[in-house]
């Protein structure tokens, strides 16, 4: 499934990016914390916001409801990040969306969605720039 092409990008007011810590941390009485890698393909937490007309509105409601099951599917999304805008696969909502009326046809959506995997760039690129 994908975010509905009619439906605008994120606003950027509000977009953050917060990966989960894949690193696990083990303290001891004496001498330093014990750190190793808990999974190599963490989840990333993405605060999005969607400024939506009275129809979009109404498409998104009906996407969410109908297409993502009230928020239990997943659906590919195009993102940013580093790499641009890209479309990010295995995306959910993490939480129940919220929507505040801007005036008699605009409201703004925000909500916290789960991203499987971001994309970053390939060990090869990244040895071009160090």
């Amino acid at each position: 499934m994908s975010y509905p092409a009619s439906l605008p990008a994120p606003a950027a007011d509000g977009f953050s990016l917060q990966p989960v810590d894949p690193v696990i941390r083990t303290d001891f009485e004496a001498g330093p914390v014990r750190t190793r890698r808990r999974y190599t393909n963490a989840p990333t937490r993405v605060s999005v916001s969607w400024v939506l007309n009275r129809l979009q509105m109404a498409v998104f409601e009906g996407w969410h409801r109908h297409t993502l099951s009230d928020g239990a599917a997943a659906f590919d999304c195009p993102l940013d990040n580093g790499q641009g805008v890209t479309t990010w696969g295995n995306v959910r909502f993490a939480e129940m969306w919220r929507a505040q009326r801007l005036g008699p046809n605009a409201w703004r959506v925000t909500a916290t969605l789960e991203a499987a995997e971001r994309p970053v760039m390939s060990a090869d690129d990244l040895a071009g720039y160090l």
